[in-house]
């Protein structure tokens, strides 16, 4: 057995110790684990690297709060994005952070080159089409402000 595999043996079948995997339920180090091993068989080092980093980012997003958004917002945001990425916690993450920025970024839109009104109605189509999909509304807008202004 090459010292890799033994390593990642290790690493998979023994129980958790240190403090910050008794905060992981063994349900979820099992889904994480049987994911990482389809995505990745054949690598071991790659396995092991890839569970470290997702425990990391599970207890990261776990009981994230924020108070850069509304909380019915972020709920939303945290429910949607656990459903669309189950047992996949750094694209969780990775989302997470995209969909909040993305809020902020509509909050705060302005242009000085795009008639208000027009901005108005592209943003309620956005908002229409896109409801709590805050990136795909951000580049929805971002075209039609670059698709009017290519027209002006």
């Amino acid at each position: 057995m090459k010292p890799q595999s033994l390593l990642l043996l290790i690493a998979l079948c023994l129980p958790i110790t240190s403090l910050q995997a008794e905060e992981i339920p063994e349900e979820i180090i099992a889904a994480i684990k049987t994911r990482i091993a389809e995505d990745l068989a054949g690598d071991e080092e790659a396995q092991v690297e890839a569970l470290e980093m997702e425990k990391k980012d599970y207890l990261a997003i776990k009981d994230f709060h924020t108070e850069s958004v509304p909380k019915d917002v972020l709920t939303t945001i945290l429910e949607s994005t656990r459903s669309d990425y189950p047992d996949e916690y750094s694209t969780q993450k990775f989302a997470i952070n995209e969909q909040i920025e993305a809020y902020i970024f509509l909050q705060n839109l302005n242009s000085d080159k795009v008639p208000q009104d027009v901005l108005e109605n592209i943003l309620k189509k956005a908002a229409s089409e896109y409801s709590d999909e805050y990136d795909t509304q951000r580049y929805y807008i971002e075209d039609e402000i670059a698709r009017y202004l290519s027209t002006q």
